[in-house]
């Protein structure tokens, strides 16, 4: 990623050399753009969380959770999360319930996530973890995830409900197309920050005893 230099006085004939672009005839002054972070916009470093759809058998159940751990000296914006919904039998199941959680804790238990696992498909539940550009430094160890975590993952406080339909004459089997991150203001998407020290998880509130109803998500981050 890039950062953005400090400002600079033009003058004519004197001081740096400011890039243009020659556009009918007329020399037009080329710029780039930065973010509130400081951050050229588009240099950043982006990955994305996958969990593999699993069956949804229990209430209470915390499906994964991602944690930036003191240390990483970075910060995590997450712009999108998106629900993976698999229907494999005839269902007409009741609105499953959900909230995403900000944590204060790394998740304990469950199964660590994988770094560009090579493995086709991922096994049902599991979570990975790639880049989206192969040349990404790799990610700091202290910026973790793990499928189904047991202990740890402490609510720190909560950020929204939402609620998934698994019946198969839906149409939101294509969920995943809809990104369950706030839209604020009049920008297309806003990012939830997780500073060191900071994470976030996905709880499943309601159960079902039902098969044919599997659920993932897919999760788009980026570091600052």
């Amino acid at each position: 990623m890039t950062l953005a230099n400090d400002s600079i006085i033009v003058s004519p004939g004197v001081g740096a050399t400011v890039a243009t672009h020659l556009l009918s005839g007329k020399e037009h002054q080329a710029v780039v753009l930065a973010g509130p972070d400081g951050h050229i916009i588009g240099s950043t470093e982006k990955y994305k969380l996958f969990q593999q759809p699993r069956v949804t058998t229990a209430a209470a159940t915390d499906f994964f959770d991602l944690f930036n751990a003191v240390g990483s000296g970075k910060k995590v914006r997450v712009w999108g999360i998106y629900p993976i919904l698999q229907v494999t039998a005839a269902n007409a199941l009741f609105a499953f319930h959900f909230i995403a959680l900000v944590t204060s804790a790394v998740g304990t238990g469950g199964t660590a996530h994988t770094y560009k696992s090579a493995t086709v498909p991922l096994t049902a539940g599991s979570v990975d973890i790639t880049p989206f550009v192969t040349a990404n430094a790799a990610l700091p160890v202290q910026i973790t995830a793990r499928s189904l975590p047991t202990g740890g993952a402490t609510v720190a406080y909560h950020m929204f409900d939402f609620f998934l339909f698994m019946e198969e004459l839906n149409n939101h089997q294509l969920m995943q197309y809809q990104n369950l991150v706030p839209i604020l203001g009049t920008r297309e998407a806003d990012s939830l920050d997780l500073v060191e020290g900071e994470g976030m998880k996905i709880r499943q509130i309601t159960a079902t005893a039902s098969t044919g109803a599997s659920i993932g998500f897919l999760v788009v981050f980026d570091l600052v």
